[in-house]
């Protein structure tokens, strides 16, 4: 028996909630999974790099966490002139998530990213 609204979870031969005084139900309704896909995201930078070697290894570390991102200028690499390298995005409601995660990362000393601001270093 469950509480439909705390969701606490009673023995049997219990009928109304201890705290909310309602009845209790045999079962509660599966909760449905928001979908996140449809929502707008508002991207904010959080690495700049030439270092392909160091874009994979930042995706593959937001892949794993499951933060949303883009990278723009994949591939460039520093092969043309005046390139300013690749830009890996994120969701800004993860920002703070991505900044953690890759703030002890080895990456290249070359690489500019979000690690070397002072609202890090706080």
């Amino acid at each position: 028996m469950f509480c439909p609204e705390c969701k606490a979870e009673y023995v049997e031969g219990i009928t109304e909630c201890a705290d909310c005084h309602v009845p209790l139900v045999w079962a509660l309704p599966q909760e449905e999974e928001k979908d996140f896909q449809n929502e707008p995201i508002e991207w904010t930078p959080l690495l700049t790099s030439t270092y392909e070697a160091d874009i994979a290894f930042v995706r593959s570390v937001l892949e794993g966490e499951e933060i949303a991102h883009w990278i723009d200028g994949e591939n460039r690499g520093i092969i043309r002139r005046g390139n300013m390298g690749s830009v890996i995005y994120v969701d800004s409601a993860r920002l703070q998530d991505a900044q953690t995660l890759i703030r002890d990362l080895d990456l290249n000393a070359f690489s500019w990213s979000a690690r070397s601001n002072k609202d890090l270093d706080g």
